[in-house]
């Protein structure tokens, strides 16, 4: 609630965010650089920073709608072992796939 705790939040999630968002932000700035057009620019990077934070302020907007998710129990255990099977099936998917290449 003070003013020290959210800018050492906000801190910490720059922190979290910086390598994501990086090579795309760089991928921009390339892009700006090359064509030249500071109106071109301008437009890019504004649609960069709405994409960035949408799901932010998203989130910050509806966050009272989890309460309506449903509790997590004895049926969570089973999406777990459902979710870790289907990664092991699409890892060997992959591992088949590399196989064929090599």
């Amino acid at each position: 609630g003070s003013y020290p705790a959210v800018f050492l939040l906000g801190a910490t999630s720059g922190i979290v965010a910086a390598p994501c968002g990086a090579p795309a932000f760089a991928a921009v700035l390339t892009w700006v650089a090359t064509t030249r057009s500071a109106v071109l620019g301008f437009v890019y990077l504004f649609a960069f920073s709405l994409g960035m934070t949408a799901l932010l302020v998203l989130v910050g907007l509806f966050s009272g709608t989890l309460a309506a998710l449903p509790r997590s129990g004895r049926w969570m255990v089973w999406v777990k072992k459902a979710a870790g099977v289907l990664m092991i099936a699409m890892a060997e998917y992959y591992f088949i796939q590399a196989g064929l290449v090599w």
